[in-house]
């Protein structure tokens, strides 16, 4: 007699998941990249805004894109726009959103 499926409700256990490999590693959202702060500032002043409704946009576009309001804080957008400061792709990528444009706009050409 062939043997059916078991029942997951009936008591017994399901078997053990295998490991899934990953096609993308998983600090590739935290390698840290240089942003072009002139470019950051150039496109937030066109737009009238000041960092503080920046940030409020960047938490908007992450709400509409994934239900949650991530966001970055006003010190770190200070620091992007005015030294430069390396910080992680993920960040850079909030900022792109919340600037509508593409992230390798706001990347610094080496």
């Amino acid at each position: 007699m062939k043997k059916s499926w078991p029942s997951w409700r009936s008591g017994e256990r399901r078997p053990a998941a295998r490991p899934r490999l990953a096609t993308v590693a998983p600090y590739e959202d935290q390698s840290p990249v240089v942003p072009d702060g002139t470019a950051i500032r150039r496109m937030r002043r066109r737009r009238g805004w000041s960092r503080r409704t920046l940030v409020s946009a960047i938490a908007e576009a992450s709400f509409r894109a994934s239900g949650l309001r991530d966001s970055v804080s006003v010190n770190v957008l200070g620091c992007m726009e005015e030294a430069n400061e390396p910080v992680p792709y993920a960040s850079l990528c909030l900022v792109a959103a919340g600037l509508d444009c593409n992230p390798i706009e706001i990347v610094r050409e080496s």
